[in-house]
């Protein structure tokens, strides 16, 4: 507090000058404003961090309404009297006194606004958290968050490839849920844990989101979320029994259905092996016929006339005698 009072003196000194008060949490992200005049939107605008001896730039603007990214800090200048700057996992060196300043030519007419950072150490809440679900079902987030958060507005928002949080969706202090679309947020103070509901999921719900909370002077992001959503898995359908269940169920009656249908099968069963029976011995009976007519000798005309010649011979010789 020492150095952030004689960092204001000096800097009243050299120019106008206001003063935030920022604090975020080890491995999150804070996010703030810093104002400039209106006469100074085609300057650069600086963030540096303040040492013994100078101060040290971490960043500066680019191109207006474009966002400039440097390790682990991003500013975009939006051309409407601020910029915003935004800092990344956030560690315990971190800590300190850093300047959001005009470049002009003379240093006496810029402004600049002192920012005091602390960086708070917690382990009662996840830093990261990985979650799947599938398309056209639902997902929950939750986020814990932590006692000072209590009576903040939370903050959800989908971080992009630039690693700048978008499409936020904030819950009012006041209130305990509220629907957005698709989401549906919640809070639990007593618990103290922000819940976000995914309804009917798309390929375009994956990403990574942040959760956390908003003050009038910056916003903390606490936990990162990353959320993959697949397609559901094919589900097979399989029947097992076991031997204990087997043994102990009693076999199902059969229904009326069933039981005409066995007697149907089974006197169709018995009218077609009566039926062979029937063709087998008419088959049998052609055979024997065909046999006894095969040997059953028949005299020719000639064999004829040969017995009655030899008949009438033997009655001659007996005649004679």
């Amino acid at each position: 507090m020492r150095n952030l009072l004689i960092l204001i003196i000096l800097s009243f000194m050299t120019g106008c000058v206001s003063c935030l008060e920022v604090e975020g949490c080890s491995g999150g992200t804070v996010i703030f404003t810093c104002k400039y005049p209106d006469n100074y939107q085609s300057n650069d605008k600086y963030f540096c961090k303040e040492s013994t001896q100078s101060c040290e730039e971490k960043i500066k603007s680019g191109m207006k309404n474009t966002w400039e990214n440097k390790d682990r800090f991003s500013l975009c200048d939006t051309n409407r009297k601020l910029f915003t700057v935004i800092i990344r996992k956030l560690e315990k060196s971190d800590e300190g006194n850093y300047k959001c300043e005009v470049a002009t030519s003379d240093p006496s007419s810029g402004h600049v606004t002192i920012v005091e950072l602390k960086v708070k150490e917690d382990d009662c809440f996840k830093k990261s958290v990985k979650e799947t679900a599938y398309l056209g079902r639902n997902a929950t987030i939750t986020c814990k968050y932590p006692e000072d958060h209590e009576n903040r507005t939370k903050y959800f928002c989908k971080q992009d490839d630039r690693f700048i949080c978008k499409d936020n969706i904030t819950l009012e202090s006041e209130k305990i849920s509220n629907k957005h679309g698709r989401l549906f947020v919640s809070d639990n103070r007593r618990e103290r844990v922000f819940t976000v509901t995914f309804t009917n999921l798309t390929v375009e719900d994956t990403g990574v989101y942040w959760c956390g909370g908003k003050t009038h002077v910056y916003t903390t992001l606490i936990t990162e979320v990353e959320l993959a959503v697949n397609a559901p898995p094919k589900t097979t359908m399989v029947t097992t029994m076991s031997p204990a269940s087997s043994s102990r169920s009693p076999p199902s009656p059969l229904n009326s259905t069933s039981v005409v249908t066995i007697v149907s099968v089974s006197l169709g069963g018995l009218v077609f092996a009566a039926f062979l029976v029937i063709v087998y011995s008419c088959k049998r009976n052609k055979q024997k016929g065909s046999f006894f007519l095969t040997h059953t000798h028949t005299h020719t005309p000639v064999e004829a006339a040969e017995g009655r010649t030899a008949h009438n011979n033997g009655q001659n010789s007996q005649n004679i005698q």
